[in-house]
């Protein structure tokens, strides 16, 4: 096929028919995508502004197949050369267009001249999508061989995953797909876990979610419950305070004091949201700053304190409050312990769930079988979740599991921030990319959760809205991770 010929034979004209005859600096871009390119992709053309910053996404028009189109009015550019390149989805760097090598800055260059102009390209392939000869690997699964035993209280298992715990404006336009995607893979719960943050630590501390890069705007959280809703989702939230080091804290009677007043703020805002939208489960967490510090810079009444502000939730609240630890590191001679120590953990009794932040290795082998696996997922349930699940009595959530997609991803090792591994950094060679290892810590997961009660749900972290396969960080979209728990899902009943 010519290469100008989109997949349904469509030609691309010398000139496009429903363009107006172009004016003076003005260039026609016409470009063809790779047939892989996902069907809700929008195509967007980026400019280069300044000397390190790219500045202008424009949108461009569909013609036909995978044929885009954009008459751009350059004239503020007149007798400059620009740089270039095409998105998906205005994700900037992330979606971009694939260069070698790799880089943030590189692109298309293009001369603009006092004539009009017509550019063809072709975009080969996307950043993070395979080409077109790429086979996904099939991880076997024991979903619809075993038994899955029924959860404590009658409680429904939650079929879910934690969708990105920030926001980005080009996400409003992404979730139509994302939800349908979910659905057809047997998905039913989606955990959000939308970030405050401290504007300042010093000397007292203000947190709110205005400012920041990566918090939800109060309009962009009305819009995404509203949305899960109406799509017929069932919704757990985990607000979150992230992400800022309180360690140069003075930790002042007067900076506790308007701590335990922020605090109040930050959790009450989301139980209004909560019930505004009939979320079932809501976990709050932020509370470590005083719960895991030391005993000489926390307030010696800091339990009551905390206590009375979650009284105060539970007691307006309509759903199921939770209450959230973590277990992580890696797996040597012991088992890493629940952090932070379960006695200074203010309402734990009262609390009508327990969650866990799941970030703790499974092997210390890069290529682990997945019998092992299985033998020590069991083993860390026995020691650390059954203990907790039988001194309260409470089911636990795993509203994060993670585990990136490298090999030696199951070991705990790498980090979270590790940029080797960040889907919005230029490729790295750090890490081998291991779609398999982390579909099998997901499928020993599962084995086991299938055989015991009283855990209602796992939400793995984390699920992008867009297709980025071949990502080495911890999202599960697209990869075999997916197909696996698609299919326990579609299993359990």
């Amino acid at each position: 096929m010519p290469p100008w010929c989109g997949e349904d034979g469509y030609q691309i004209p010398e000139t496009t028919p429903e363009a107006k005859p172009s004016a003076p600096f003005t260039i026609d871009f016409t470009v063809q995508v790779s047939q892989n390119t996902p069907n809700y992709t929008i195509v967007y053309l980026q400019i280069r502004e300044g000397l390190n910053e790219w500045g202008r996404n424009l949108k461009m028009d569909k013609k036909a197949g995978n044929i885009w189109y954009l008459k751009a009015d350059l004239r503020d550019f007149k007798d400059k050369e620009i740089s270039y390149r095409y998105l998906r989805n205005n994700w900037g760097f992330v979606g971009a267009e694939e260069f070698s090598p790799d880089s943030k800055t590189a692109s298309r260059k293009v001369l603009v001249e006092k004539k009009s102009k017509q550019i063809n390209d072709a975009v080969e392939k996307w950043r993070w999508l395979p080409k077109g000869e790429f086979v996904m690997p099939i991880i076997p699964t024991d979903a619809g061989k075993i038994a899955f035993a029924s959860r404590v209280n009658n409680e429904k298992y939650q079929k879910g995953a934690l969708f990105v715990d920030f926001w980005w404006d080009n996400f409003f336009g992404l979730l139509n797909s994302t939800h349908a995607r979910l659905k057809e893979k047997g998905f039913q719960w989606i955990e959000i876990a939308p970030p405050w943050d401290y504007k300042q630590v010093n000397p007292v501390p203000i947190i709110t979610s205005e400012g920041f890069g990566h918090t939800y705007p109060n309009d962009a959280l009305d819009f995404h419950l509203n949305k899960m809703k109406a799509d017929g989702f069932k919704v757990y939230m985990a607000p979150q305070i992230c992400c800022a080091d309180t360690s140069k804290a003075s930790f002042s009677k007067e900076w506790w004091d308007v701590w335990f007043s922020e605090y109040e703020k930050y959790t009450m805002y989301f139980v209004d949201k909560a019930n505004k939208y009939n979320i079932e489960y809501l976990v709050i967490t932020g509370d470590w700053v005083v719960v895991a510090a030391s005993p000489d810079k926390r307030p010696a009444d800091y339990k009551e304190r905390l206590e009375a502000i979650y009284n105060k939730e539970k007691s307006v609240y309509k759903g199921k409050l939770g209450r959230n630890l973590f277990i992580g590191g890696e797996i040597r001679s012991n088992i890493p312990d629940i952090w932070p120590n379960i006695n200074s953990m203010p309402f734990m009794e009262q609390a009508d769930f327990i969650s866990i932040n799941w970030w703790v290795g499974l092997t210390d082998k890069n290529n682990p079988t997945q019998e092992e696996l299985n033998a020590n997922v069991k083993r860390i349930f026995d020691l650390r979740l059954k203990p907790l699940y039988e001194k309260y009595g409470k089911p636990i959530i795993l509203q994060q599991v993670a585990y990136p997609s490298i090999d030696g991803g199951l070991t705990g090792k790498a980090g979270v921030d590790d940029a080797a591994t960040a889907l919005w950094e230029p490729y790295s060679d750090k890490y081998k990319l291991d779609l398999e290892e982390q579909a099998m810590g997901f499928e020993a997961i599962m084995k086991n959760v299938a055989e015991i009660s009283y855990i209602i749900g796992i939400y793995p972290f984390t699920y992008w809205p867009d297709d980025f396969p071949l990502t080495k960080e911890y999202n599960i979209r697209g990869k075999p991770v997916e197909e696996v728990l698609s299919q326990w899902y579609k299993f359990i009943k």
